[in-house]
């Protein structure tokens, strides 16, 4: 049901977790952790949340890596020259918001992870705050990771979040919460 309901291609491409930040805190370590190093960039628009900066930070400050912040117009129209600006070689990951939940601005995702893919770099799109505002269609969307709250999206229970990983990135995924099972001498 949630394969269908996000458009994407096999239900293998969706791991379930709490909540969105969850997904976002497990993506940046079990990729951030292996991926990133001293002078890597990691590339964020200013009007992220503060969830999702957090864990950027703190890989910033573990991995010595570099926080570019991507502008946006005053009218609210994504820079990309601004962006092009920003990445180089040692640009790694690009972190964005699908619709912000600040100013409900909806960022060209399809363009900007495209171009991400072009150039080698991970892409990571928070889709909290998209539900009922704009179509989603994973199998078109060229993101490495994508994460939802599906309590908003599909009336789920609350605390029934989704992170959808392409196969690539399904790779470098680890557990966040390991939960230990009920271990028994009988």
């Amino acid at each position: 049901t949630a394969r269908r309901f996000i458009g994407a291609p096999k239900s293998e491409q969706i791991i379930f977790v709490r909540g969105t930040t969850e997904a976002i805190n497990l993506v940046a370590y079990s990729w951030g952790g292996k991926h990133l190093g001293p002078g890597d960039e990691i590339v964020i628009t200013h009007l992220e949340h503060h969830a999702n900066i957090v864990p950027w930070h703190f890989l910033r400050e573990r991995k010595g890596a570099v926080i570019k912040w991507v502008p946006v117009a005053d009218d609210g129209s994504f820079l990309f020259e601004e962006f092009e600006k920003l990445v180089t070689p040692r640009t790694k990951v690009l972190f964005l918001d699908h619709l912000t939940s600040a100013t409900a601005l909806v960022f060209p995702v399809a363009e900007l992870c495209r171009r991400a893919r072009a150039a080698g770099i991970v892409s990571i799109v928070d889709g909290a705050h998209v539900p009922g505002h704009v179509p989603l269609d994973l199998a078109q969307l060229e993101c490495d990771v994508y994460t939802g709250a599906l309590h908003k999206w599909a009336c789920a229970p609350k605390g029934c979040s989704f992170l959808y990983a392409h196969p690539t990135a399904q790779a470098w995924l680890e557990p966040l919460v390991v939960s230990w099972g009920w271990e028994s001498d009988h």
